[in-house]
């Protein structure tokens, strides 16, 4: 979402805060709604740890 929002155009400014903190919000409210912890982690190390955790699972 970040990548999405905060590209590299320097005409589109002013509109890329809101526009985040509103789909943040609503990602957060997912998370809360659905039980999930949220994290906020760079996303080739959450993938990894996410991996990590589906492999540990499948191997008990």
């Amino acid at each position: 979402m970040g990548c999405r929002t905060y590209y590299c155009d320097p005409t589109a400014e002013g509109w890329q805060e809101a526009l985040h903190e509103r789909c943040h919000g609503l990602i957060r409210a997912l998370h809360v709604r659905e039980g999930v912890e949220y994290r906020y982690m760079e996303w080739r190390a959450l993938l990894g740890m996410l991996l990590d955790a589906i492999e540990t699972q499948y191997q008990e």
